[in-house]
This record gives C-alpha cells, structure tokens and sequence, in this order.
C-alpha cells in the first residue's frame, strides 16, 4: 500500500475514520486485495439488506439509504476493473426501488432459482 491508503487502512482500524474514508472503505478492501493478488475479486455479501432494514425501523432511512448506495456504488459499480463477481444476499427486496437502483447488470434471483 501507499502512504496514502495506509493512512486510510489505520483510520478504519482506529474505529473513528473520517467519513469519506468509511464510504469507500469496501471499494479500497477489495482493490487493496486484487493488487495483492493479481487477480479480480468476488465479493460475497450476507445481509446486505439489513442495515437499511434497522435504519428504516429506527427513523434514520434516508441517511442511511444514501450511505449505502454510495459504499455499494463506489464497490460494484466504479471498481469493476477489480470485481469479477458479486454475490449480495437479503431477504428485503430494495434492489431496484432502493439503495442499488443505480447499479448497472444487476440481476436478482429468488433462491428457488434453477441458478442455484
């Protein structure tokens, strides 16, 4: 790592990184460990849907809405050099109506789905 994203790497294990460090905090992950590597990256996600689910029943949605469509943007859709696939699993259905609404080649199964 560079100077740069090793200061960026000890703010996140500080447990107080800036804010913008903690947007792009899984983007840098999965980019730090495609250079390492030398190969792209599948990305594995349980639960994704629920932290939006716990924003919702606490009244702090919207914020966290746009938190999370800009960590799952910065992560799938602007580093796909370094993404060969991602898996995100939920049982909420906010992928096209939500938060991932602006990702590009999404595809959505139920679990059921001969896919699997």
């Amino acid at each position: 790592l560079d100077q740069f994203d090793k200061q960026c790497f000890d703010q996140i294990l500080s447990g107080i990184p800036r804010h913008e460090i903690l947007l792009d905090s899984l983007g840098s992950l999965s980019r730090y460990l495609s250079d390492f590597h030398g190969r792209k990256c599948i990305i594995l996600i349980d639960e994704y849907d629920q932290p939006i689910a716990v924003a919702y029943r606490n009244g702090f949605y919207d914020d966290a809405q746009k938190f999370f469509r800009t960590v799952f943007e910065v992560l799938l859709k602007d580093n796909d050099d370094k993404i060969k696939k991602a898996l995100l699993v939920g049982v909420s259905h906010f992928a096209q109506s939500g938060f991932l609404s602006g990702l590009n080649n999404l595809m959505i199964y139920p679990m059921y789905h001969k896919t699997f």
